[in-house]
């Protein structure tokens, strides 16, 4: 689907995947999507009110809310457009493969006893893969 005939005025970003568009209005929520719709190319029915970051993989968009942790997912649910249910509270920063990984990392406060005075950050990350091909990495540990 071509984007011939839609309205853009109010858009404040565009982003992509391989075979689909999102245009969205960060002010309103108000999103539109074209291309293949197996691909991120329909997201009609959703609301992307609040949306702070949009990411993709070259199959699927990430719309992610970070002050809320709240995320929506849309493409092909075997690249990276399933992850309904997954709480991304305290991320600060996403990635993605081409073929169907996010990494969501979430930044935590840790101290090195219980009694110590000084808390020091450290980054816990937070893996979602939803893709068939082989070779990907499955799950992510906390670095040390």
């Amino acid at each position: 689907g071509g984007c011939s005939g839609m309205d853009f005025s109010g858009v404040t970003d565009v982003y992509s995947t391989g075979y689909a568009f999102m245009a969205l209005n960060k002010n309103t929520g108000a999103a539109q999507c074209w291309g293949d719709s197996g691909c991120g190319g329909s997201c009609s029915d959703m609301d992307f009110f609040g949306v702070t970051d949009v990411y993709s993989t070259r199959f699927a968009f990430m719309a992610l809310n970070k002050n809320t942790g709240a995320a929506q997912c849309w493409g092909d649910s075997y690249s990276g457009g399933g992850c309904s249910g997954m709480d991304f509270s305290g991320v600060t920063d996403v990635y993605s493969t081409e073929y169907g990984a996010f990494m969501a990392a979430r930044e935590v406060l840790l101290s090195s006893h219980a009694h110590a005075p000084v808390a020091s950050s450290s980054l816990i990350f937070v893996c979602f893969l939803v893709s068939s091909l082989p070779g990907f990495l499955m799950n992510c540990v906390r670095p040390r």
